[in-house]
């Protein structure tokens, strides 16, 4: 088993390394030389190659050279979960993927999480019940800790104690 990788609310990337470095130490994590500090990069090619795919996958291959901290706020995101992705998990947890994304940026994630559950189990924490509602399955919404419904989006609309908790009674 591979396991879960996690992208947080607080964006986490190391922003003196590029884009590319970002993903392959990512993907260098996995290997079994992992801890092997003094080999230099050039021979982590499967790493590296790895750190293409997922740029390739993510749409930043044209930023791939770009130190990280000198990309847009919306960018920074989606490296975010590359970093996440080169892990190659099982289950990806997104927390709050869309918070603070400008309306462009919001369109791109939302295509990007739904690229990666063709592949993946992804469970997505997230306040934007109009994102939630167009992504998912299956829809599990907790009120003080307490789950108050559970079934496919259009269900979870009609349900009255989802409306009540997070429509106001809507």
């Amino acid at each position: 088993m591979k396991g879960l990788a996690r992208s947080f609310q607080i964006t986490s990337i190391f922003p003196a390394l590029s884009v590319h470095e970002n993903v392959r130490v990512a993907a260098q994590s996995r290997e079994k030389n992992r801890t092997n500090f003094l080999q230099h990069f050039s021979r982590l090619k499967k790493a590296s190659e790895k750190a293409d795919e997922v740029l390739e996958f993510i749409g930043l291959t044209e930023k791939k050279g770009m130190i990280s901290r000198t990309l847009a706020y919306g960018e920074k995101r989606i490296l975010d979960i590359g970093i996440a992705l080169a892990t190659d998990p099982e289950i990806l947890l997104l927390d709050e993927p869309v918070s603070g994304l400008p309306a462009g940026d919001l369109q791109w994630m939302m295509q990007l999480i739904q690229q990666i559950s063709k592949t993946l189990t992804v469970i997505l924490i997230d306040h934007n019940i109009d994102l939630v509602i167009s992504i998912s399955d299956v829809i599990t919404v907790l009120n003080q800790g307490s789950v108050i419904g559970q079934g496919k989006p259009d269900e979870i609309q009609k349900n009255g104690k989802v409306q009540e908790a997070y429509l106001g009674g809507y």
